[in-house]
């Protein structure tokens, strides 16, 4: 017994050391708080309501204990929100990851559609932003423009020109570009509706 509590502790030693751990805070997990499956959210322009729809939630954020490699190796907290979002009959995707890259530093991307995406990081202070936006005063804004999003070079981005994106309370505000039809329309959180789980 003795001998099999020593191999243990020595296997579980050289596998923390090769095996690196980088998990999510509470504080970071705050990202995720907003949405949970099923959550419908409305957002409203001046003639028009969209609506998100949260199609799936995933978070990994536990200790890994067995190494699959020879050599360093590394598990990241990592955590996923996707939707979909209506839009004058058409949608396209919504997403946010956020992956912990290492002790301090917490990456996150803010996806629309397939076609683009826009990535900040949360630890930079002038991306976390106070704002007051509908009379609601928010202290904790991503404020993101077209001079921010990464666009695809394979596929067309879709026509959003900005957004805001409160850590604790999901997206807030975003802008259509201007197209030949429209006018580049702003839309604000108007409510969320609470999936409800048939009994």
């Amino acid at each position: 017994m003795k001998k099999f509590v020593v191999l243990f502790l020595g296997v579980s030693l050289l596998v923390s050391c090769i095996w690196k751990n980088y998990l999510m805070s509470d504080d970071d997990l705050v990202w995720m708080s907003p949405y949970e499956y099923g959550d419908t959210i409305l957002y409203r322009s001046a003639d028009n309501v969209d609506s998100l729809v949260i199609t799936d939630k995933y978070i990994s954020n536990d200790y890994e204990f067995v190494a699959h490699s020879i050599g360093p190796t590394e598990s990241h907290g990592t955590a996923v929100i996707e939707g979909k979002m209506c839009h004058y009959g058409d949608s396209f995707d919504v997403s946010i990851l956020t992956q912990k890259t290492d002790d301090v530093t917490l990456r996150t991307y803010i996806r629309f559609s397939q076609r683009n995406y826009t990535k900040f990081w949360q630890d930079e202070v002038d991306h976390l932003d106070s704002r007051r936006v509908n009379g609601v005063v928010y202290n904790d804004l991503a404020c993101i423009d077209s001079v921010d999003m990464k666009w695809s070079r394979i596929m067309r981005p879709y026509n959003i020109k900005s957004m805001l994106w409160s850590k604790s309370k999901g997206l807030i505000q975003y802008e259509y570009l201007p197209t030949d039809s429209t006018q580049g329309d702003v839309y604000t959180y108007y409510k969320k509706l609470p999936y409800k789980q048939k009994k």
